[in-house]
C-alpha cells in the first residue's frame, strides 16, 4: 500500500493517489489528470475508484475526466443531485486491493461532505489515515458560509459534530489528509504544514479545542471573501465537467494573429510578473501574474471572451494554461509566440506602466501632488491597516466602480506586495486612464519603510 500526494499550486489543492495490491483510488482529482495516469502506469495499477469528498468550489473537479480515461467508478455524497457518478452512504466499506476504505458522512462545510478512512485489511480496527476534504485542515477547519447566510449556524453545528463525533474518535495517531494546504481560500488560518495527525491538531488547532457554542459563534462571525469562481465551480462540478482528453497547450500565435484576435474581442492576458509588464506590454492587456489566476482570475477574466496569453517562457505558458483549465476557462486561443520580444521586433505598438517606490509615493504625498490611492486588497488585509487617504476597492470591483476613480489625478494602485496592484493598474489603462502607477512592493513596502498607517 502507498499514498501519493498530488499538489496543485495556486489553489493549494491536494489530491491523493492510493495504491493497494493491483488497484488504486484517487481522492479529489484535478481536471488535468495526466499525473494520476502516470502514477497508475508506473506502478502497474488499475484506477478502480474516484472518491469525491465534496463538490469543490475553487477548481474544476477531474472526476469525470479520470473516469472517462480509466472506467473508474465515481463515488460522492447523495445529499445534493449530482449529474454523474454513484452515491456513497455513511458506513459504506470499499475494498481496494490489500486495504479497505470506510466512507463516513461529515457534513458542515457542505451537506454532502464525506471523509474516507483508510485501513490495512489485516488490521481493520486501526485507522491509518483519513481523507477529510475541507472538514479539517492543518491549523483550521472548513468554512461554513457557502450554504447561505440563514444556514451558517446549522452548518457550523454540523461541522462541529462531524469533527467531534466522526473524526476525532479515529484516534490521535490517525494521519489527516485534507484537500487544501496553506494559501487556500477555503480556510482562514491554514498552517504552513501539510503533514498532520488528529493528535497534532488536538494540540495545535484552536478550533478543535472549543466547545460547541463557542465554535458555532466563531464560525458565524467569520468573514471570508466569496470569489465569483465559487458559484461557477459549484454548477460545473454538480453537472460534471466536460472531458477534455489529453491537455494540449494552446497554439503559439504570431503578432498579426494576435491583432486579428483583439479585433474579434479576445482578451490579452499578460501572466508575467509586474516588473516585466511595466517595462512593456501589449496595449489593452490585463496583467495577472500566473500564480494568481486560481484566486483572482474569476474577478478579472470574463468567461465570455476568448483568452490569448502573453508570457515570458514556455513553462509559464503551460502553467497559466493549466491553471485556466482548472478554473473552468476552456477557451484559451493561444499565446504570443516569442513573447514581448517578438511583438517589439515586429514594430508593433507597446505600452508601459509606471511604477513608484514607497519613498517616491511619500514624496508625492508630502509634496501635495494630486494622487488617488487605490487599495485593492481583501477586507481581511485592509483591517490590518492601509495608507492614509486610500480608497478601498477590492480588485474584483475595480471594473464596475471605474467611474469612482478620477482621471484627473494620478492613480496609484497597490495591494499587499505588487501583483494585484499591477492588475488593477492594467484595468485602469485598459479603460483609458493615462495617469496610472503601481506601488512597487505594495503595502508591505510602505509598512517596511516605517511610514504612517491608518486602520
Amino acid at each position: 500500500m502507498f499514498v501519493q500526494k498530488v499538489r496543485s499550486e495556486g489553489t493549494s489543492h491536494i489530491s491523493y493517489f492510493i495504491g493497494a495490491g493491483h488497484e488504486a483510488a484517487v481522492v479529489d482529482p484535478r481536471r488535468d489528470v495526466e499525473e494520476y495516469l502516470e502514477l497508475a502506469g508506473s506502478s502497474e495499477l488499475s484506477i478502480k475508484y474516484v472518491l469525491e469528498t465534496h463538490r469543490n468550489e475553487d477548481y474544476v473537479s477531474g472526476s469525470a475526466e479520470l473516469a472517462a480515461a480509466t472506467g473508474a467508478k465515481i463515488l460522492h455524497g447523495g445529499q445534493i443531485p449530482f449529474g454523474y457518478g454513484s452515491e456513497v452512504r455513511d458506513g459504506d466499506v470499499i475494498g481496494l486491493g490489500s486495504s479497505v476504505i470506510k466512507a463516513i458522512h461529515t457534513p458542515g462545510h457542505t451537506p454532502e461532505s464525506f471523509s474516507y478512512v483508510l485501513y490495512d485489511i489485516a488490521n481493520p480496527s486501526h485507522p491509518l489515515m483519513v481523507f477529510c476534504g475541507d472538514v479539517i485542515f492543518a491549523g483550521d477547519v472548513g468554512r461554513t458560509d457557502l450554504n447561505g447566510t440563514n444556514a451558517r449556524e446549522r452548518s457550523a453545528g454540523e461541522l462541529f459534530d462531524s469533527i467531534t463525533k466522526k473524526l476525532l474518535p479515529l484516534g490521535p495517531s490517525t494521519i489527516l489528509c485534507p484537500a487544501h494546504g496553506a494559501g487556500s481560500i477555503c480556510g482562514v488560518h491554514i498552517a504552513d504544514r501539510e503533514d498532520t495527525t488528529i493528535g497534532t491538531e488536538l494540540a495545535l488547532n484552536m478550533m478543535l479545542n472549543m466547545g460547541r457554542e463557542d465554535f458555532i459563534s466563531w464560525k458565524k462571525m467569520e468573514e471570508l471573501e466569496i470569489s465569483p469562481i465559487f458559484k461557477r465551480m459549484e454548477m460545473v462540478n454538480l453537472a460534471g465537467a466536460r472531458p477534455i482528453g489529453a491537455v494540449h497547450i494552446a497554439d503559439a500565435m504570431l503578432p498579426k494573429e494576435i491583432k486579428r484576435a483583439i479585433v474579434k474581442g479576445a482578451l490579452i492576458l499578460d501572466v508575467r510578473k509586474p516588473h516585466h509588464y511595466s517595462a512593456s506590454h501589449v496595449p489593452g492587456s490585463i496583467n495577472l501574474y500566473s500564480d494568481f489566476i486560481p484566486t483572482y482570475g474569476a474577478y478579472v477574466i470574463p468567461t465570455s471572451k476568448p483568452v490569448v496569453l502573453v508570457a515570458d517562457c514556455a513553462s509559464q505558458v503551460e502553467s497559466a494554461y493549466r491553471l485556466l483549465l482548472r478554473s473552468g476557462y476552456d477557451r484559451p486561443l493561444g499565446h504570443l509566440r516569442g513573447g514581448m520580444e517578438s511583438w517589439m521586433k515586429g514594430g508593433n505598438e507597446s505600452s508601459r506602466l509606471e511604477t513608484i517606490s514607497a519613498k517616491g509615493l511619500m514624496s508625492r504625498i508630502t509634496g501635495g501632488e494630486e494622487t488617488f490611492l487605490l487599495d485593492v486588497r481583501d477586507n481581511k488585509e485592509i483591517s490590518q491597516g492601509t495608507i492614509p487617504g486610500a480608497k478601498m476597492v477590492h480588485l474584483g470591483k475595480v471594473q464596475e466602480r471605474i467611474a469612482d476613480i478620477p482621471k484627473s489625478k494620478v492613480a496609484v494602485a497597490f495591494c499587499g506586495s505588487g501583483p494585484r496592484g499591477s492588475c488593477a493598474a492594467s484595468i485602469l489603462l485598459r479603460n483609458g486612464f493615462t495617469k496610472v502607477m503601481n506601488l512597487s512592493g505594495g503595502f508591505e513596502a510602505w509598512k517596511a519603510s516605517g511610514y504612517e498607517i491608518t486602520k
